[in-house]
């Protein structure tokens, strides 16, 4: 009963109380004697997941969830749809995982397992969830590496599963949540590839979700704080003033219905972000209202959360522009702290980690910290390598560094001069300056010791950086 409820209306009670009976009825076994028991801990792992997509990723949770589902897996027939059910669950456990590990291995085993659910569905039944899965996986992949291949197929997996929704006869809740997934690829799309359209249809798509998903489904959050947050991302691109309005009224609306709920945090962002955009002066009435909704928003999200540091990131721009209003100390101070940490987050991009850096270097040497400034730009040269990551095409290792790296060793040298360290000057504009020969070089590294201890590992490095240079670059002069 609370298991159906929950479905129908994303009551968090409801899961926690399906997942208590669960777990009762699952015993201490994952994978038990008879069908039944394998059925029942299966049907624990479901919402095991369902509770770390909705609260958070609670490790222990998602251990429990995977050890199921693997032993499951193991026994399942070859093909069917069992194990594609099973396949694409255990993509979206590893997509999830990642929102918690920040490890890029556990979004590119979702990617690979997504696809072989996708390919184990032979018709429509069923398959809109592998797809949807395997869309906000390759969009995730997008946002940490940057390789356009990724957006496009996050986008084509997107819409097949729309389709595919609609031509199973999914339920409108279900609908609601792939017209979703779709949406956030397209918006991705459109501000990546300046492709104003796709920014429409997103719009478009999400207003869909909002009319098929119940009105007492706490999952109408979430697509009002996107609708929100896509609204400006229009009014940015075009400025009409009603697409501000409607964003500003559209995420008060759902701020009023969070109240404290796990989505406060991401309606409380956006609701601040519009305030500023439709304003973005230091005389702006609503900046007050904007710096407290990023802050609450801000300290809401744990700490390996993958949108605290963008919420550190746009918190100390708000704390800045109040600065350059009051010229109050305390606001500089906690914005050169807030940017301090979201450079260091484990769970956040590479990008995300330089540009936090780069600018809370810039904050400190205008506070007269000159070792600290120094510290912190070099901070950004070292995520450099990561930004052009060794696995991406060199066209897009160009284009990273085009974009991300502009200027910002020799910035990072400068502050080490005048730190009173000329030979850390001379190193972070070395690293800055040589990062795609720096991945070269690396890929010659001899592996004669290593195969002395570990042939296997030996080999297969030897079998990747063969495959590195087989995807280009690896002959061309790299500055």
């Amino acid at each position: 009963m609370f298991e159906s409820r929950f479905a129908s209306t994303g009551a968090l009670d409801d899961l926690g109380t399906a997942v208590a009976a669960a777990r009762v009825a699952a015993g201490d076994r994952a994978a038990g004697a008879d069908l039944g028991e394998q059925r029942r801990a299966v049907r624990l792992a479901r919402l095991l997941l369902a509770w770390c997509q909705r609260i958070g990723a609670a490790p222990e949770m998602l251990a429990e969830s995977e050890r199921i589902i693997r032993s499951r897996l193991a026994d399942a027939e070859p093909a069917g749809a069992e194990r594609a059910g099973l396949t694409s669950e255990l993509a979206d456990l590893m997509r999830v995982r990642y929102d918690t590990s920040g490890r890029i291995a556990d979004l590119d085993e979702a990617i690979a397992l997504g696809r072989e659910a996708v390919a184990l569905r032979p018709s429509a039944d069923g398959r809109s969830y592998c797809l949807a899965v395997l869309s906000m996986s390759l969009r995730m992949r997008f946002a940490y590496h940057g390789a356009p291949e990724d957006l496009e197929a996050a986008v084509e997996a997107g819409r097949r599963a729309v389709t595919e929704s609609e031509a199973a006869g999914e339920p409108p809740e279900r609908r609601s949540e792939r017209r979703a997934a779709l949406a956030e690829a397209l918006a991705e799309r459109a501000a990546e590839l300046d492709r104003p359209a796709d920014l429409d249809e997103a719009i478009d798509q999400l207003r869909d979700a909002l009319r098929d998903q119940p009105a007492t489904h706490v999952d109408r959050l979430v697509l009002l704080s996107n609708l929100g947050g896509k609204l400006m991302q229009r009014y940015r691109r075009r400025g009409d003033e009603r697409d501000a309005d409607d964003a500003v009224a559209t995420l008060r609306t759902g701020l009023a219905a969070a109240a404290g709920s796990a989505w406060w945090a991401g309606l409380a962002l956006n609701l601040a972000f519009a305030l500023i955009m439709r304003d973005p002066t230091a005389t702006n009435p609503a900046l007050d209202e904007a710096i407290g909704l990023a802050g609450q928003a801000a300290d809401r999200l744990a700490a390996d959360h993958p949108q605290r540091a963008p919420a550190l990131r746009d918190h100390a721009a708000f704390l800045m522009l109040r600065y350059a209003r009051d010229a109050r100390g305390d606001d500089q101070a906690s914005a050169l702290e807030r940017l301090r940490e979201a450079s260091a987050l484990p769970g956040a991009s590479p990008r995300q980690r330089l540009q936090a850096a780069v600018v809370a270097g810039d904050i400190a040497h205008a506070r007269g910290e000159g070792p600290d400034a120094a510290a912190l730009l070099a901070r950004a040269v070292a995520e450099l390598p990561l930004v052009a990551w060794v696995g991406l095409d060199r066209r897009v290792q160009e284009r990273h560094l085009a974009t991300e790296a502009v200027g910002v060793a020799g910035h990072a040298a400068a502050a080490q001069v005048e730190a009173g360290d000329a030979a850390a000057s001379v190193t972070v504009l070395e690293q800055g300056r040589a990062v795609l020969w720096t991945h070269q070089l690396h890929r010659r590294s001899d592996l004669g010791r290593l195969r002395e201890e570990a042939p296997d590992l030996a080999d297969r490095l030897d079998r990747v950086r063969r495959h590195l240079d087989a995807r280009g670059g690896g002959d061309r002069s790299a500055g």
